[in-house]
């Protein structure tokens, strides 16, 4: 019963890094809050209707919470040229011993002057080593639609072969170049947030109801690199510090 119950706590932590994940115009770690953003490396939870522009590579990896030694590393690419996109990655994370769990994906994205749509596909298998093992399989489909004075909205759906149909909204302004804020809603959920960016930094934050849950980044450019950490704080105290690095 322990073994199920750890089990339990570890996909409760999990959601907040999977089924629900942004990226940010630059790509975020913040996963479900701002997913429908048109910009940023694929994610679990992102729209695959995004724009890229030249190779871009990624990893990704979280510090245990306190007193929970779950682990989860993602390698993550992306390839644009303004007109087409293709995103792929793929993930690894477990908790000690009793879970574990590995995950791919590949999206598509084709723009035009003032939208995108994006496909996706992905697999994960989970497993509880010595007990039981299951798969999962999730289509995803995303519209991007781009108006003037920085204002964009989208629209993800996201399919799995298990369960019924998940829509997902979001509205962003770039006021600028320096500042971007966003509003996101689906089914008994909602996520505010905003980016600053200030020469070489970058400040992300995101508030999620229900939860709540409050995530935070910051991070540094130094050429082709960006680097950031952050921390994510939920009402069940299972905090987490997720950190990336990204070339271009």
């Amino acid at each position: 019963m322990k073994k199920w119950w750890v089990l339990f706590c570890v996909l409760e932590l999990a959601l907040g890094i999977k089924v629900q994940g942004a990226s940010f115009l630059t790509p975020g770690f913040l996963e479900r809050s701002g997913a429908t953003i048109p910009g940023g490396m694929p994610t679990p939870a992102s729209t695959p209707a995004r724009r890229a522009s030249g190779i871009q590579l990624g990893i990704l990896g979280e510090i245990p919470a306190a007193g929970v030694d779950y682990q989860k590393y993602r390698l993550a690419a992306e390839w644009g040229n303004g007109v087409f996109r293709m995103g792929t990655f793929f993930e690894v994370s477990g908790m000690d011993s009793i879970y574990r769990s590995v995950a791919g994906n590949l999206e598509a994205a084709c723009a035009r002057s003032f939208w995108i749509l994006g496909l996706g596909h992905s697999y994960q298998v989970d497993w509880v080593p010595g007990e039981d093992s299951w798969s999962r399989k999730e289509a995803k489909g995303g519209v991007s639609v781009l108006f003037p004075a920085g204002f964009s909205a989208g629209v993800l759906s996201r399919y799995s072969y298990e369960s019924l149909p998940d829509f997902f909204a979001g509205i962003h302004w770039k006021a600028s170049e320096a500042y971007l804020i966003f509003a996101e809603f689906g089914k008994n959920e909602f996520h505010i947030g905003h980016e600053i960016l200030l020469g070489s930094i970058r400040i992300q934050t995101a508030y999620r109801y229900p939860g709540p849950q409050i995530l935070f980044e910051i991070g540094f450019h130094i050429g082709s690199v960006f680097a950031a950490a952050g921390t994510r704080q939920t009402a069940t105290s299972l905090t987490a510090y997720p950190f990336r690095v990204h070339w271009k």
